[in-house]
């Protein structure tokens, strides 16, 4: 004969639940915004260090940009070097025929973005594991497996052309 379970859920249970996932899901996404932040930020004053000065007007059109996130849209924090009275940016940057006094080069901003990539990923995946801690998660060091639903095991830095 086969034993039956019953279960019930209390509805005022699984508004908690939701409440607690929402409010997890925002400081995760808070968490790794800031991580995504201080590394562009890092990027960006390495790339005003390699971007090559004849005027300066291509070092000043330089901009780190972060868009704040509106409802369901996730913020972004992207580097531009360029506008409307400086428009030659990707031709410098492409140009590895001209030679640039030091420290300044072409891939001024493609360089810095590289060497960051390591660090990319270890400051996101510091900063989900910050925030499951303060829900009481327990986390260890080698989360790489761990936090693939986030994204982490697979770091995608790109430039807009």
């Amino acid at each position: 004969m086969a034993k039956t379970i019953q279960v019930k859920i209390d509805p005022k249970s699984l508004e908690s639940l939701k409440k607690v996932s929402n409010e997890l899901y925002k400081d995760v996404n808070d968490e790794m915004q800031k991580s995504v932040d201080k590394v562009m930020t890092k990027v960006f004053n390495e790339s005003q260090e390699l971007v090559p000065v004849a005027t300066g007007a291509l070092r000043e059109s330089g901009r780190l940009v972060k868009t704040p996130s509106v409802g369901n849209l996730q913020s972004e924090t992207y580097i531009s070097y360029g506008d409307g009275l400086v428009d030659y940016a990707i031709y410098v940057h492409e140009n590895l025929q001209d030679i640039h006094e030091s420290p300044t080069q072409a891939k001024y901003l493609e360089t810095p973005m590289a060497q960051a990539e390591p660090t990319f990923k270890k400051e996101i995946q510091n900063g989900i594991r910050i925030a499951l801690s303060r829900f009481g998660f327990k986390t260890s060091g080698g989360m790489s497996g761990d936090l693939s639903a986030f994204g982490s095991d697979s770091t995608t830095l790109g430039m807009g052309e």
